[in-house]
Formats: structure tokens, sequence, C-alpha cells
């Protein structure tokens, strides 16, 4: 390990001394100096002795992260945010994928629980009524930060204000002239689908515009195939609409091979709005409008936040002696930005 320190010492032009007090995060190191260190060690692979560690701070240096579906576009940004964030800090990660499936989301929690992991970032499975598997991690002393709410469930949160990126495309669409204003949700995200149908039907509200139930369909997946399949079964019942805000970026793309397949043309006849901002949105064909969701900067936030609470809770810093009980929990919310592309037929623009 003391090889390696001189190595990057010698590279960066800087004494050893400062290179560790540079990977340990200490406040009288220059930012710059600190972000070339960090860069020169990554780029030669430097790890520290985490077994060493861990005997004398009582740590494992490790952090798990958990999420609900890794082929799913926007997780991997987001998971990118965590562990560039705890890296930096001298942490590693284990990520386990729960599939949507609340057994293995259970069983990645007590197994991180019995790798002695100093902290877990949580994008939950929202649909669980149990909350019995939380209130275990929280017993175990564990911290940890959630990425979601759950139901009466009183924890660190940090995420996207989804209720304001719904009534920001709502609103767009309204001003481009569109008043059937479809919406496609989905019941995977019980939280954030609520919070988006209650921006929907603000932004109408607030045009004069009254909530038809008939123009909101809402699958059990979020997935290109659960968009195109939902939009067919809805134009095969009948029903028209001159917009659509679908509930991700994936979906919204299966919304417009099914509004092609029909003939009618995006965005002339039927606009579409995403939500996410996942990187093939902006490639496709008809560049797809979107509500970006800032995945890697929630990661980076979330991950701040648990090494804070790892922080008070093995003692390195005296300004918060409070046992986990006693904790005041942090809600982090980021305002996600309407990315206007061509599929709602409005000139390119970013904006709130």
């Amino acid at each position: 390990m003391s090889t390696s320190l001189k190595e990057i010492a010698s590279i960066v032009g800087v004494s050893t001394t400062t290179v560790v007090r540079a990977l340990k995060d200490r406040p009288d190191v220059k930012e710059e100096t600190k972000q070339r260190i960090i860069k020169v060690a990554k780029e030669l692979g430097y790890r520290p002795n985490i077994l060493a560690r861990g005997l004398v701070t009582n740590r494992s240096f490790t952090v798990g992260i958990v999420v609900p579906d890794l082929t799913n576009p926007f997780f991997p940004e987001l998971i990118k945010g965590i562990e560039t964030t705890i890296w930096a800090k001298g942490f590693n990660a284990i990520l386990a994928d729960t599939d949507y499936d609340l057994v293995k989301e259970e069983a990645a929690i007590e197994s991180l629980i019995s790798r002695q992991v100093d902290g877990i970032v949580i994008a939950p499975i929202e649909s669980r009524r149990d909350r019995a598997v939380y209130e275990m991690l929280q017993e175990s002393g564990v911290p940890f930060v959630c990425m979601s709410m759950v139901q009466d469930l009183n924890t660190d949160l940090v995420i996207a204000d989804d209720e304001a990126g719904a009534y920001a495309a709502v609103r767009h669409l309204l001003s481009l002239g569109r008043r059937r204003v479809a919406y496609m949700g989905s019941s995977l995200s019980p939280r954030a689908d609520a919070e988006r149908l209650s921006g929907y039907k603000k932004a109408l509200q607030e045009a004069g515009i009254d909530f038809d139930e008939s123009l909101v369909l809402r699958g059990d997946q979020r997935d290109v195939d659960s968009g195109q399949s939902l939009m067919n079964e809805y134009f095969a019942s009948g029903r028209t609409c001159d917009a659509v805000l679908s509930f991700s970026d994936l979906m919204a793309l299966g919304v417009m091979k099914a509004v092609r397949q029909r003939g009618l043309s995006i965005p002339s006849d039927v606009a579409v709005v995403g939500f996410d901002d996942i990187k093939v949105a902006s490639a496709m064909e008809i560049p797809l409008t979107t509500v970006s969701i800032p995945k890697y900067n929630l990661g980076e936030e979330a991950a701040n936040l648990l090494i804070r609470r790892i922080d008070q809770l093995k003692g390195k810093k005296d300004t918060d002696k409070r046992s986990p009980g006693t904790v005041t929990f942090q809600k982090i919310v980021l305002r996600p930005t309407l990315v206007v592309r061509g599929s709602c037929g409005a000139s390119s623009k970013t904006g709130q």
C-alpha cells in the first residue's frame, strides 16, 4: 500500500502525507489537489487495505446498494452517482438487484446486514405493504437511505419531485394547444405514480380542463412492451388523445411505436412525453421530450447523506453523538427539468 501511495505522490507532485489526507477527505487539502490525487489513485487502481483499516476503525468500508431493476437504464446512472461518491471516501460497493421481487429484496437486505456493511442505499419496491424488513434494518443499527418513500417509515430520503415534473410536462403540452392529454402510469411505483398523477391533475385544473378518468391508463410494468401494449389497448377501446405523458421513457418509446403503427403521426397527431431522460431518449428518430430526473445527483446526494450517518454512528465526528433512535431524518428533494425535443412538436430547449 505504501508503494502505491508513493507512486501517487510522485505523479501528483505532493507528499505522501498529503495523499493520505486527500484520500481521507481531510479539509486541510485543497479541493483541486484532492481531485487530482483521487483521479491518479483511480488510474493506478489504488485501494486501501480495507481489512487493516476495519480492524482499527471498526468499519467494513463497504456500502450496500439495492435497486429493483438493473436492466432499466434509469438505475446505472443513479448507481454511478452513489459509487463514485463512496469510492472517493474510501468505500467499496456491494450491489443487489431485486428484480421487483419482494422476497429477493428482503434477502438482499438480510445478506448485506450479515456482511456487516457500514450502510445501505435502497431504491425500495414501492408496492411493498409489509414494513417488517425495513424495521429489521432499523433495529440492526445499519444506517440506510431510501430513494423512494416507504409508507409510514421514518427514515432518510432522497427523491425527485415527481409532482413538479409531471406538472411541467402537462403544462407545456397544454401551452401547445393539446387538450386530450392521456396519462400512462405504472403500478410498480405507486408512490411516484400518485405524485405524477397529482401534477397532471394540477396542470389540467389550472387550465380549466376537467379531469377525465378515461384518459388515465396504468400498467404493471414500466418497459417498452408495456407502453406499446397499453397504448394499443387504449386505441382498441375507441378512446382518443392528442398527447401522452408516460411514466417512463421506456414506456414512452412503446407509446410511440403504437401510435405510428396506427398510421398516426408524432407529434402532429399525438405528442409524446416521457420521464427519466435516459440516454436513448435523445437518439431516437423522433427525439423524445422528457422530464429529466437528475439521476447521478440523486445517487450523489444519497451517498453523501449515508456517509454522514456512518460517520455519526461510528463516532468519527463529535458534532452528533445521538443514537439512531434520536436522529432527525433528512428529506432531500431534487427538482427535475423538462427537456423539450421533437416528440411534442416544439423547438428543442431545456426548462423548468
